[in-house]
């Protein structure tokens, strides 16, 4: 297994809270986060497409909700 990042832990974490769309996450981490892993929006997005393929997180479409939302596994 590759080495993990502090941005896994950080989307970890809040996903393990609640479920969000890939912008909410970004967003929230951007928001809590920044002083502790300062990381890019990009970097996130990337992040976010890793966990879903390593099956850490999995992406579910919500009814009567045109978003995708992140679940932790």
């Amino acid at each position: 297994m590759a080495d993990q990042s502090p941005a896994t832990y950080g989307l970890l974490g809040m996903l393990a809270v609640r479920s969000w769309t890939g912008y909410e996450l970004t967003r929230q981490v951007h928001r809590s986060l920044r002083f502790i892993w300062p990381t890019s929006e990009g970097h996130l997005y990337r992040e976010q497409k890793r966990l879903v393929a390593l099956g850490w997180a999995v992406v579910e479409q919500e009814p009567n909700d045109a978003r995708e939302r992140a679940n932790v596994v």
